[in-house]
């Protein structure tokens, strides 16, 4: 072949395209699809239209203020909310990907760039969490063991794409998407950390007790009611 059929197709050059698929066929002493085949492939050119390299050198400049802002952000509200925002508003882009059409690319590529942001800041700031979480006995191996579970999850991550996603084209989206809203809601009943000294045994790691009131609406103590109470204290 003179030329790559579907870069032409992506280029908008359908007819060479056409003709580069024939003069193909002729070499092979072959015949091309049925007409309706073929032009069904060309209409479904736009969904090749999508640059990769734009995807990555965006969802790449996405991290730079993801990275770079959490530092202020975190010192100023805490760690415990704008890790649970992070990651509830990156799921929540990721989810609305399902309802969003294919052929709307600014749409999506928007949401895929909101979920990138979101999550890339929940993420740094998470280790800075769980580091002043976790009491100095046993800091180093919950911090192993965190960053071993998130590499399971990178692992698993490129199967749900490439043999999920062909089988049902929203699943990835809706696995990923309930999968970040949970790790945020899994943190509501954790304890903020700002100016709060680092334990150095288990027994100085609070217990956090949750009352009947956790779901009951409270003007004073709002719906997420909880209490850290020291150790041993628990009722």
């Amino acid at each position: 072949m003179d030329e790559s059929p579907r870069w032409l197709i992506v280029r908008g050059q359908f007819d060479r395209a056409r003709r580069v698929l024939q003069r193909a066929a002729r070499w092979n002493k072959t015949q091309l699809p049925s007409e309706e085949a073929l032009n069904n492939l060309i209409l479904s050119g736009s969904n090749y239209s999508a640059d990769p390299f734009i995807y990555i050198v965006l969802g790449g400049l996405m991290e730079i203020p993801g990275f770079s802002l959490t530092a202020p952000i975190i010192n100023r509200f805490g760690r415990k909310w704008p890790t649970i925002w992070g990651y509830v508003l990156s799921g929540i882009a990721i989810l609305l990907l399902v309802f969003i059409p294919d052929n709307i690319q600014w749409l999506v590529m928007t949401l895929a760039m909101l979920g990138k942001l979101c999550n890339s800041g929940a993420f740094m700031i998470i280790f800075v969490y769980i580091t002043e979480v976790l009491p100095t006995e046993v800091r180093l191996q919950g911090v192993s063991a965190a960053i071993m579970t998130s590499k399971v999850g990178a692992m698993v991550a490129p199967y749900v794409t490439d043999y999920v996603g062909p089988l049902v084209p929203w699943a990835p989206s809706v696995i990923f998407g309930v999968s970040s809203v949970v790790a945020g809601v899994a943190l509501l009943p954790m304890h903020e950390t700002l100016n709060v000294p680092m334990p150095d045994t288990i027994e100085d790691v609070p217990d956090i007790t949750l009352k009947p009131t956790l779901f009951r609406p409270s003007a004073a103590r709002g719906p997420w009611a909880v209490d850290v109470l020291p150790a041993g204290r628990a009722r």
